[in-house]
């Protein structure tokens, strides 16, 4: 293989990366604000909602590590 074809093959796996991992941090924030919506509308929390804020917020950490290490931590 070329050095240019290998090349332009990194740089198009590091752009999906990120291109998929932006989409997946704006999905989980709107996710989030809505579910924070329908708490305050039905003035109930449970144990359930509290779970849910929680993987989302982890979702959202694990992106702004990506975006900081530039590795994906699992």
């Amino acid at each position: 293989m070329s050095e240019q074809v290998r090349q332009l093959s990194i740089r198009l796996v590091r752009f999906s990366e990120n291109a998929i991992l932006l989409v997946i941090g704006l999905a989980t924030l709107y996710a989030a604000g809505l579910e924070i919506m329908r708490l305050l509308e039905t003035r109930k929390v449970e144990l359930g909602d509290l779970f849910l804020l929680f993987i989302y917020a982890e979702v959202i950490g694990m992106v702004g590590a990506f975006y900081k290490s530039h590795r994906i931590p699992v």
